[in-house]
């Protein structure tokens, strides 16, 4: 059994080869593209103040609220900017191929460390009656 700086040493070197993966470097560079960039920025901008807007119209009345249509006319167009960009788009997708990445990781650690306990009602070697499995 491994000590608990063994399993930081273990997740270290995981996180390192994550990390060194081509599409984390691409989006990382992306990240810093996006961080520099004037025209993504504004675009940021028009999103939230889309987004805010959007939220005190549900706050403050929702569907029945004067100015619904056009808050949230409003919250589309800005998120189909942001979200059409070239840069933009192509962030979100190292960001989706990384998680499918982390999601394949879990699934294959939860397959390989699953723990079948015995049935309520089986046999589980415990001797004594009752078994607090």
């Amino acid at each position: 059994m491994l000590n608990t700086s063994e399993y930081l040493e273990l997740s270290e070197l995981l996180v390192e080869e994550i990390i060194s993966l081509p599409v984390s470097k691409r989006y990382k560079e992306l990240q810093h593209e996006i961080d520099k960039s004037p025209e993504i920025k504004t675009l940021v901008s028009k999103f939230e103040k889309a987004k805010s807007a959007y939220e005190d119209v549900q706050r403050y009345g929702s569907k029945h609220h004067p100015d619904y249509k056009e808050v949230t006319q409003q919250l589309i167009d800005a998120k189909s900017s942001l979200f059409q960009h070239t840069v933009i788009k192509e962030f979100k997708n190292c960001e989706k191929e990384i998680q499918e990445i982390l999601n394949q990781i879990a699934v294959y650690m939860e397959n390989s460390i699953k723990v079948d306990y015995p049935k309520k009602g089986s046999s589980c070697g415990c001797s004594g009656g009752s078994c607090s499995h």
